[in-house]
């Protein structure tokens, strides 16, 4: 199916080209000349799955971008596209991945970011990068989909955040073989981070998109955001280091100690960049402290709400899922020092007296519990198929994909099991 195969050090090679010969829209004012083009037009329809959380589009026909320097990026046909790629974060901003003139990027930016080393729908068998064996740098992926965004007529501040958002959501190395490894999730080897470190990682990202983009306003273009030890300035290198920095930041979350690692931030609840403002005049100076020769107090966010669910929630404009109670009946009492090993029966039991039907091929693998080190109950996740099965098949919509499960005593005396979800993201 493809014809070329270009090494890790063109492609690099290639993207630092455009970025030097035409200029970066996304640090600069001028768009780039060579945007690359779509052969045609996408071919498909909208498909459903009982698995399926978000929309999906199957190609009857294969898709094709040519990047500016000539490499053709082909999408198989009968590949099926679901915006995974993208964070929902950038939903908010565009109306989703499928939305005016997002299809054809969305297409070849999936294709190509499906890596087949994340959580894969079992029911589909969805058509895999490995039978090709074609991967490519995720530099080179991401700046693709920004550059097809821009082919297409997306505007620049838009492809520009959006550009950002999938370059520290997601990335991987090539090994010697040009095999895809080290495939992170906001920073996190895949397999280690959970629900809730992904969803409050991408309400920072948001949080910083838009700090990006004030910030780059207030410095009329030269400036694209602060960190404790330094500027970063508008320029391809300091486009990269800033996501870098984001992604590591975020992924190591040492943002719950100290979250100027982050850098500058925005609370802002802001559903389009169009509504962000200039930071006040003399905002950025004044985060200088001459003594330590570091800047400080970087972001609107008081780090005492990390370790406060409903603090954070309210902070990040989170959805915090209500409590839910079930009373067990004598015959199940269990102590708390077994609970852990009972927990995922439990749940399942739990889910199943509230409604939900659950196949028999969904078991206690599904759900991941750890103890809670005082013994008072366990926290949770619930695998992705689970999750998805149960609010397609109208199970339990308000049950978080993770969270605390705590035994107490009800008021009668009898054991009840508590279930609390972790803040789940809201409107983004």
């Amino acid at each position: 199916m493809f014809s070329r195969i270009f090494g890790l050090k063109e492609l690099l090679s290639a993207a630092l080209s455009i970025l030097a010969s035409a200029g970066n829209a996304c640090v600069f004012s001028e768009t780039p000349s060579r945007l690359g083009e779509f052969e045609g037009n996408v071919v498909g329809q909208f498909i459903t799955r009982p698995y399926a959380t978000r929309p999906l589009f199957e190609l009857s026909a294969p898709f094709v971008y040519e990047a500016p320097d000539g490499t053709r990026y082909v999408a198989s046909e009968g590949y099926i596209v679901d915006g995974a790629s993208i964070p929902q974060l950038a939903w908010s901003l565009i109306g989703g991945p499928f939305s005016g003139h997002h299809l054809s990027a969305s297409v070849i930016h999936d294709y190509y970011t499906d890596l087949c080393l994340v959580y894969p729908h079992e029911e589909e068998a969805r058509q895999c990068l490995s039978t090709s064996g074609q991967y490519y740098d995720d530099e080179v992926v991401h700046w693709n989909y920004y550059l097809g965004m821009l082919a297409e007529g997306v505007d620049e501040e838009t492809a520009c955040a959006e550009y950002v958002a999938v370059s520290v959501y997601k990335s991987w190395d090539l090994d010697g073989n040009s095999q895809p490894i080290n495939v992170r999730i906001m920073g996190q080897p895949v397999g280690r981070n959970d629900a809730n470190t992904v969803d409050r990682g991408v309400a920072f990202l948001r949080a910083s998109i838009g700090a990006f983009f004030q910030t780059r306003r207030a410095s009329g273009g030269s400036i694209l955001n602060i960190f404790p030890d330094g500027q970063i300035p508008a320029t391809p290198e300091g486009l990269q280091e800033y996501i870098a920095r984001l992604r590591d930041g975020i992924g190591s979350e040492l943002y719950r100690t100290d979250l100027d690692q982050l850098g500058l931030l925005t609370s802002e609840n802001y559903s389009s960049l169009e509504e962000l403002e200039v930071w006040p005049e003399g905002f950025l100076e004044g985060r200088f402290n001459p003594f330590t020769e570091q800047y400080e107090d970087l972001a609107y966010f008081q780090p005492g709400a990390l370790n406060d669910q409903s603090a954070l929630a309210e902070a990040l404009n989170l959805t915090q899922r209500p409590a839910i109670v079930r009373d067990l009946p004598g015959e199940e009492t269990i102590d708390a020092a077994d609970f852990s090993e009972e927990a995922q029966r439990l749940i399942l039991e739990f889910l199943e007296s509230e409604g939900s039907e659950i196949p028999q091929w969904f078991g206690v693998e599904d759900i991941q519990v750890q103890p809670i080190d005082d013994g008072s109950g366990v926290q949770y996740q619930i695998s992705p198929l689970l999750r998805d099965y149960m609010e397609i098949g109208g199970g339990l919509p308000d049950l978080g994909s993770n969270g605390t499960v705590i035994l107490q005593q009800g008021l009668g005396g009898q054991q009840d099991l508590l279930v609390q979800p972790a803040p789940e993201l809201g409107n983004f």
